[in-house]
């Protein structure tokens, strides 16, 4: 669990309206960061940048991790625009898939850039015109291969800022600060989190689609494990063959 100063930190980098949502997909309320890039992003997109490895994308939580006043400054210098606005001056779409996407020699360039000024170092030479779209190296290897077809799409296309459903006077909290696409996400900007009898204001966010598509699966395999053994009990109790 975060400390009440990381807390406090997080729920100031929430005024900015772009940090409400993933930088990826659109989602809102991401939980999770790419500290490489200083940038916010949802459950989905945090699978996909931990496939990259930790020398792409360093991913953690906002709200279960420990952070380092290192990562801290990374993430207080970045910021989901200022990362998108540099990215679409190299040339790179939004809808870019992210494997494709953070191994482009922009990317490269911006995480390097961004690791020196938060350490105080000197920053890499400028990429010279028209290459920061291009593949930070030549070949993929076959498991990179493998893992660009797996994850194919994923968080490429950002939701569409649609019109607010009834999810708010259905009893919602701010249903999605800035798409409001009537998605099931609780947000509660004043919920106060203790940390060793401290309180500290922190934006907790939880979407139900992001818990469901992320755990529901897991969750049926632990239940049919449970029961599997009870119900196999029965059946021998009702003298039916069970091999």
């Amino acid at each position: 669990m975060v400390d009440a100063d990381t807390a406090d930190f997080f729920g100031k980098q929430q005024e900015d309206t772009e940090n409400r949502i993933c930088c990826d997909s659109g989602t809102a309320c991401p939980q999770w960061a790419s500290v490489s890039h200083g940038i916010y992003i949802s459950i989905e997109a945090s699978g996909v940048h931990r496939s990259l490895g930790v020398a792409v994308s360093s991913v953690q939580s906002t709200t279960m991790d420990s952070w380092k006043p290192i990562h801290r400054r990374m993430m207080e210098l970045g910021g989901n625009s200022r990362f998108k606005n540099f990215l679409r001056e190299q040339g790179i779409p939004d809808s870019m898939p992210i494997r494709q996407k953070y191994n482009t020699r922009a990317a490269e360039w911006y995480r390097q850039h961004l690791r020196a000024l938060a350490e105080g170092a000197k920053s890499p030479e400028p990429l010279p015109p028209n290459t920061g779209h291009l593949p930070q190296s030549g070949e993929s290897s076959p498991e990179q291969l493998m893992l660009d077809k797996l994850y194919e799409g994923r968080g490429a296309v950002a939701r569409p800022r649609g019109k607010a459903t009834d999810a708010r006077n259905a009893g919602l909290q701010n249903p999605d600060p800035v798409n409001e696409d009537g998605a099931q996400i609780l947000c509660n900007k004043t919920a106060a989190a203790s940390f060793h009898g401290q309180t500290a204001s922190h934006q907790r966010c939880v979407s139900t689609s992001d818990l469901a598509a992320s755990y529901g699966p897991s969750l049926w395999c632990v239940a049919a494990t449970c029961v599997a053994p009870f119900f196999r009990r029965f059946l021998r109790r009702s003298k039916v063959c069970v091999p």
